[in-house]
């Protein structure tokens, strides 16, 4: 495959258009020279040109498994997907068996403020700890569903009156 350009090269082999780096058919060429495809110029990726505002807003609409996929992309991305603003509806039926009072402690903590709706249904290892951490930091929940969570005292919940559905 060859490269159709009108324009002229720089010291790099980039094409230049009118003043303009044409990185991308630039990136084509290195690629071809044998360099790999991690030296590609990042501002080109669609990650890097988002505004942090619409990345957030589409994140909003995303399940946990795909928000944690989304944390893996770039420091950028991770930053994003595990703003607390992203974790106001939290279900964790799907991972009730590998949920473990660390784990909610951590959601908790960094999604205090945002969380709205927590559900730990059938979640068996959450102990008094994690819901202590939730009158602790989760001001704002107004579901906490704890059905088949057999760790935790009856009197624990206290704290959690403000709670609407429990």
């Amino acid at each position: 495959m060859e490269l159709v350009s009108t324009g002229r090269q720089d010291s790099n082999g980039i094409v230049v258009q009118n003043g303009q780096n044409q990185s991308n058919v630039g990136n084509i060429k290195k690629l071809q020279n044998g360099v790999s495809k991690r030296s590609l110029v990042p501002e080109n990726f669609i990650h890097t040109r988002l505004p942090d505002a619409l990345i957030l807003k589409i994140f909003w609409y995303l399940d946990i498994i795909s928000l944690c996929r989304c944390a893996k992309v770039s420091q950028k991305w991770k930053a994003l997907a595990l703003d607390g603003s992203n974790w106001s509806h939290v279900d964790l039926f799907e991972f009730q068996t590998d949920i473990t009072a660390p784990i909610v402690s951590s959601i908790t903590s960094r999604c205090g403020p945002f969380l709205r709706t927590l559900s730990l249904k059938g979640c068996k290892s959450i102990e008094d700890k994690a819901i202590l951490a939730f009158s602790t930091h989760c001001h704002y929940i107004e579901v906490l569903n704890l059905n088949g969570c057999t760790n935790i005292s009856q009197g624990v919940t206290a704290p959690l009156r403000h709670i609407s559905q429990i």
